[in-house]
């Protein structure tokens, strides 16, 4: 299971920068994490009024798959400013039942689109979706400011479940948005590339 963590940060100051921002996360609970991948993140100088959050800079937590329900895993976070230590808490959740969307469980009487997998990718990613009925069907990847970026699918499909792998090795990290549409039925998901 992988869990994402982004992090939104507001100068509430009226005339000071904040200078140099980093979040990081220094500690977890080993037990049941078995990675967090980009454990710090910059930000730079905030300035007055601005609020910052980088889309792209998600921290990724690989949850183990034997973490048993009921568990409590724990992450320290930091807040630093010009290398000093601002604010510091620990963060935990309830380890719940894992939902795994089986392709089985596709409503063939409805237009569905999954979301990736994997998500976050590295370039690769599986996407799935079904088309009830014979249609004029597309599938779209749009970057973050909903420029188009991509256009997978704009064809007739016949009945039933499709598959088709997006390898985005040219495009650069961040949030991408995946769009199926047929006549009036509209589906995004939301992706992320991380190289």
């Amino acid at each position: 299971m992988t869990l994402l963590l982004s992090v939104e940060l507001e100068n509430h100051g009226n005339s000071g920068t904040v200078p140099n921002v980093i979040t990081q996360i220094v500690d977890y609970d080993t037990s049941c994490f078995s990675i967090v991948d980009h454990n710090a993140h910059s930000y730079g100088n905030l300035l007055p009024g601005e609020i910052s959050e980088q889309d792209w800079a998600y921290f990724i937590l690989i949850l183990d798959d034997d973490c048993e329900i009921n568990t409590e895993p724990f992450l320290t976070f930091n807040i630093i400013v010009s290398g000093e230590l601002y604010w510091s808490d620990t963060i935990s959740f309830v380890v719940g039942e894992f939902l795994i969307a089986e392709s089985d469980q596709l409503e063939p009487n409805n237009f569905v689109l999954n979301f990736p997998f994997p998500n976050p990718f590295n370039p690769k990613t599986m996407i799935q979706f079904n088309v009830p009925e014979e249609t004029v069907t597309s599938l779209t990847i749009f970057d973050i400011n909903g420029r188009k970026v991509e256009s997978l699918i704009n064809a007739k499909l016949l009945y039933g479940e499709h598959k088709i792998e997006w390898n985005a090795s040219s495009h650069a990290s961040g949030i991408y948005f995946l769009e199926l549409t047929s006549g009036d039925f509209r589906q995004t998901k939301k992706m992320v590339l991380l190289k």
